[in-house]
């Protein structure tokens, strides 16, 4: 089995919970996510962006069209 968890700060409690309950049961995890995060540490595979946070988060943004990008990969 496997999980693939995507957050843009890493920080997110809800995904890396999902992601530590999922390798309890075994599953292998790849995280898509900022580097040096909680959530990049607890996964198997980490595909890193380093996406500067910004206080609008839903304001497009050249970074954010990079984190995008690298989720369509």
């Amino acid at each position: 089995d496997l999980v693939i968890a995507i957050s843009a700060t890493g920080r997110t409690r809800e995904v890396i919970e999902a992601v530590e309950l999922a390798k309890h049961y075994r599953a292998n995890a790849i995280g898509v996510t900022a580097p040096d995060t909680e959530l990049a540490r607890a996964c198997d595979v980490r595909l890193t962006v380093a996406v500067p946070e910004y206080p609008d988060t839903l304001k497009p943004t050249a970074s954010r069209f990079a984190f995008l990008a690298a989720i369509d990969l």
